[in-house]
């Protein structure tokens, strides 16, 4: 499989696992802490994927979503949180997303909820 997947995720720990992860699953994975840098990488390169948490310390992962679909409007994201209100989830179908996933998220449905937006068979 060669899928580019962004992840854009301020926890660096959670951020290097994921890369991990999903680097062993195929996923050629482009990961950054920061809306700023993600917005850079998205104009600099394309992308199959993306996995966005909903709060960074430079913006909100939504109005990030928005901006990556200005430049790339059929980008399938999945937007992720640890708040466990139901607001977010409204917000992300309402930005496009995918799915809302609260954290932690495990890889697994990651792949799954990837595949499915791939329109791949699920394993």
């Amino acid at each position: 499989m060669s899928v580019r997947l962004l992840i854009v995720e301020d926890d660096a720990a959670l951020r290097q696992m994921l890369t991990w992860e999903l680097s062993d699953l195929g996923y050629q994975v482009v990961a950054t802490g920061s809306c700023r840098e993600a917005q850079d990488l998205a104009a600099a390169h394309s992308f199959d994927l993306a996995l966005l948490d909903y709060q960074l310390p430079d913006g909100d992962g939504f109005v990030l979503l928005q901006a990556l679909h200005r430049q790339h409007p059929q980008l399938p994201a999945v937007l992720c949180s640890a708040l466990g209100c139901p607001e977010p989830v409204a917000r992300a179908q309402q930005a496009g997303a995918l799915q809302f996933v609260p954290k932690p998220a495990s890889v697994a449905l990651l792949h799954q909820l990837f595949l499915k937006a791939l329109g791949c068979e699920l394993i």
